[in-house]
């Protein structure tokens, strides 16, 4: 059973966070892999090493974050993408650059809700000390020892999917967070296949959801997981 599904007491398969989101919001990326295709690439070549550089990078903040050893990448490093470890290293800079104190971190921790009937791994809770420069809000922020829950990222910009991602990850826990935290830490100063720049001067971002907003998203993430599964026991309502 991987980690995009949970096998429930009751035989049921619990579908991940990501799977219900990604299922309900229906994204096309037809357009992204004509484009790769135009360029002599397979877009699930793309897709696995985009997958294993984001891995690589996320263990190395997490295992430094985690005070107990978190799950090493599984490949060995011989089989690591070009640059990965370079993109690591950026990876790890801008981490540092933030300068956030996490203490109590629970880092990768798979969770299941089976009543509400899903599952997900988010990447880390903790208690944050810290300035945060908000752009969802525009706001600089000063946390203290407050109960964050953090979701890292190696895209450039925060989208809607990631926020509905931490409110579902946030209903796992019987005392909710403080914030939610999206940190995009988009490792690669330019786009390799366009040549196009994406974080030329590697500058951390991180967008903050306040408790209200946790709540908000975990709500209709709810109503996307129902709809989901009705979809399940229903298939002619899947919509098109």
């Amino acid at each position: 059973m991987g980690d995009h599904t949970y096998k429930a007491k009751d035989g049921r398969i619990l579908p991940s966070v990501t799977t219900v989101i990604g299922d309900i919001k229906k994204e096309n990326f037809s357009g992204w892999h004509a484009s790769l295709r135009k360029k002599g690439i397979d877009p699930d070549w793309e897709l696995n090493r985009l997958g294993d550089i984001g891995t690589i990078c996320h263990y190395r903040v997490l295992s430094k974050i985690s005070p107990t050893p978190i799950d090493e990448p599984d490949m060995p490093v011989r089989l690591y993408p070009e640059n990965a470890m370079t993109y690591a290293d950026h990876f790890e800079m801008m981490w540092d650059e933030l300068g956030l104190i996490v203490k109590r971190a629970t880092c990768e921790r798979k969770c299941v809700d089976e009543k509400k009937g899903y599952c997900g791994t988010f990447d880390c809770a903790g208690v944050v000390t810290g300035e945060i420069r908000d752009k969802k809000h525009g706001q600089v922020i000063n946390l203290r020892n407050a109960r964050c829950l953090i979701d890292l990222k190696t895209s450039v910009e925060a989208k809607e999917k990631h926020f509905l991602q931490l409110g579902a990850y946030s209903g796992f826990f019987k005392e909710k967070p403080e914030y939610g935290l999206v940190i995009c830490l988009c490792p690669y100063t330019y786009d390799m296949h366009s040549g196009k720049p994406k974080n030329p001067n590697l500058i951390p971002k991180v967008w903050l959801l306040t408790e209200k907003e946790l709540a908000k998203y975990r709500r209709e993430f709810y109503k996307m997981l129902k709809e989901w599964w009705e979809m399940q026991q229903n298939p002619a309502r899947v919509r098109v």
